[in-house]
């Protein structure tokens, strides 16, 4: 996906994913974590929001109003193609945690819709209804994705080193990931734990078809 993004960070287990977000607001700092949601070993939420340093926790109630909105959600974007690179045969249930920023990642989904869908299988949640193949057009309370093929492959990797552990640097786009120890396990973090379990009553209320989840199409 070659779209503008911002270089960012992840640790060891590829589930913690850090960057900032430079504009007219300054440096903010974004925070990015796939959780598990144990029942279904397979399934994780995506979770994202900003890191509140006064405070030491994540906020995805705030408006940055940084004037990068769209390459904040182009470098979310690549952050879950890196995530599948490493967990190739899981499925990312993705919501806002309002419905304007739902609103944005469908308004994201349909405009790079021609990148995406060679890469992912895309369903979009209709309320009330369920899970259905995601089309340009319709209106989603959440989304999950998948990869197409295990074996895809992102563009050459360049080798480099970060300050702490020497790992391949990823070039995606316009932005890279390094791995490095600064990058926290955020998996007790307050937040992402209650997003997790937000996601497990949507997907014990509605499931997922049966041959998404096998992986089939």
């Amino acid at each position: 996906m070659n779209i503008e993004q911002y270089d960012y960070q992840t640790n060891e287990s590829y589930l913690d994913y850090e960057f900032f977000s430079n504009g007219p607001k300054g440096a903010i700092k974004k925070v990015v974590r796939f959780m598990s949601l144990l029942q279904y070993s397979n399934i994780y939420n995506l979770g994202f929001g900003d890191w509140n340093e006064e405070e030491k926790k994540i906020d995805d109630f705030v408006v940055s109003n940084n004037k990068d909105a769209e390459r904040v959600l182009a470098t979310v974007a690549h952050a879950v193609i890196d995530f599948t690179d490493h967990y190739p045969d899981v499925i990312v249930y993705a919501e806002g945690s309002t419905t304007a920023r739902t609103r944005r990642y469908q308004m994201g989904i349909n405009k790079y819709w021609h990148e995406i869908e060679p890469i992912f299988d895309v369903l979009g949640l209709v309320e009330n209804e369920g899970f259905q193949q995601f089309e340009k057009g319709h209106n989603y309370k959440a989304f999950a994705v998948r990869r197409k093929n295990s074996n895809f492959t992102e563009q050459k990797r360049e080798v480099s080193m970060s300050s702490n552990i020497k790992k391949n640097d990823k070039k995606i786009g316009s932005g890279k990931v390094v791995v490095s120890r600064n990058v926290r396990d955020y998996s007790k973090e307050p937040f992402f734990v209650k997003k997790a379990e937000a996601a497990k009553k949507i997907i014990d209320q509605y499931g997922l078809p049966k041959n998404f989840v096998a992986g089939k199409k």
